[in-house]
């Protein structure tokens, strides 16, 4: 298993002030879904993870529906 890349961003990652909602591909053979929890925690404007059990690293070009549909949804509930 490689490192996670992750660590590296977290200053950066921790000034983002804008909401985020993760999504995240369970069978991604580059990054650990560990890492999800990782930015859930490190990201101060996360509002979530949505995990895809049969997704794998490509799925926002093979799921665009499910990427658009979690933009709404956090786009509606930061302009509520």
């Amino acid at each position: 298993m490689r490192a996670n890349p992750l660590p590296s961003a977290r200053d950066a990652l921790c000034r983002w002030r804008g909401p985020a909602r993760i999504v995240w591909g369970m069978k991604d053979s580059f990054f650990d879904p560990k890492s999800a929890d990782w930015l859930d925690k490190n990201l101060p404007g996360s509002r979530g993870i949505r995990r895809l059990e049969e997704a794998n690293l490509f799925f926002p070009e093979e799921m665009p529906d499910v990427i658009a549909e979690e933009a709404i949804v956090l786009w509606k509930k930061s302009h509520a």
